[in-house]
Formats: structure tokens, sequence, C-alpha cells
């Protein structure tokens, strides 16, 4: 049995979704293939959801830790911050497999999607640092799957930072086995953009299967 992650970075408004339907598209299936594995579905978008980033309130806090504090003398908002970091952390040491889901925002990924992964990418946890300075993944062994829409055509520029980057830290981190599958021109080519969509669905049944 295998336990997967499900990282979704959508608002999921009333609008339709590609990467969306993209997303449900393949767990239908994956459920079908895998009916003991177990699935958490992480939504970074969930009012209860609170993400805090590499920001001051991250400096301020490691600074005092670093100062001698111990957490139990942060404040309670501190410590909240805290306690869902390491949340985060661990659900994400925990899993084997990940799948992210997203649409593309202006070339990059949601920025919750960044501050999710300033959260899980951490020193001795998930990378380490060798005696002469190289850098290791921790997370060898697992793999991702990455579901992505985009509003206009980028693989042909080369311009795809979001893949880019998702892929670029998950391998930091050892994460080595990464899959994309990505609708592209949603927008930009609306005429053909159902079958742009059918052809993902397509490439997601058939990745469900051996993933």
């Amino acid at each position: 049995m295998s336990k997967v992650l499900v990282v979704l970075a959508h608002p999921k408004n009333n609008q339709h979704s590609n990467s969306i339907d993209l997303y449900e598209t393949f767990i239908k299936e994956y459920r079908k293939q895998h009916p003991n594995d177990q699935i958490t579905v992480r939504d970074l978008f969930a009012e209860d959801e609170e993400l805090t980033g590499i920001d001051s309130k991250f400096f301020e806090m490691q600074g005092k830790l670093a100062a001698g504090k111990q957490i139990e003398d942060l404040s309670a908002e501190e410590q909240h911050i805290l306690k869902h970091s390491e949340e985060l952390l661990q659900e994400f040491i925990d899993h084997d497999k990940y799948v992210f889901v997203n649409p593309m925002y202006n070339m990059f990924l949601p920025y919750q999607l960044k501050m999710y992964f300033d959260n899980v990418t951490v020193a001795h946890r998930t990378f380490k640092y060798t005696e002469d300075g190289q850098q290791v993944g921790l997370m060898k062994g697992h793999k991702a799957l990455h579901l992505q829409s985009t509003g206009s055509p980028h693989k042909e520029f080369n311009d795809d930072f979001a893949s880019q980057y998702l892929e670029g830290i998950l391998n930091f981190n050892g994460v080595g086995d990464v899959t994309h599958i990505t609708v592209e021109s949603m927008d930009a080519d609306l005429a053909h953009a159902p079958e742009f969509l059918e052809a993902g669905k397509r490439k997601a049944i058939e990745f469900a299967k051996e993933f």
C-alpha cells in the first residue's frame, strides 16, 4: 500500500477549472487501479489553511530560537505557525507519492504552492549538506505527478517556469521521479481547448495505471 499526498493549489471558484478537471479524471482512475492506497488531500486554498512562507515573521521566530528561547516561550501565534509548518513537513515526509495540481498564474505557480515548498524544504529533514559541502536530497524513492493547465502555449518557448521550479525543488529534496501532464493554450486557442483537455485526460488515465 502506498501513501499518496495530493496538494491542491487552486482557488476552485465557480468557474470551470481545467486543472481540477484533469485532477478529478486522474484520481478517479487512480482509485480504481489502486484501491488499497491511502490518499490525503491538502487544499492550500482552504479557509482553515494558514500558510506562512519565508517572511519577517519567519526570521523573527528563527532569531528567537537561535538565541536560546524554547518554543513554549514564543507567542501563541508563533507557536501556531511552527506547529502548522511541522505538520506540513511531516506529512510531506510520510507520504510516498505526490500529486500537485495547479493553474499557471503569470508563467508561475500560485504563490500558495511556493509557500508550501518553503515549509517542506528543510535542512536535515528533506535535504542535507555533506562534509565536503555537497547538497544531498533525503527524499529519494519518492515520486511526483504535476497536473497543470495554462492559458497560453509555453513548452515551445521553454518558459513554463512553474513546471521548471516544481521539478527543480523536488529534485533538490531528492524526489527524482517527476512527471508533468499539462494542458496548454486553454485561453489562447479556445476552438481547440476541448481537444487539448481530452488529450490531457487520456494521458492522466493512462498514467494513473502505472503511478
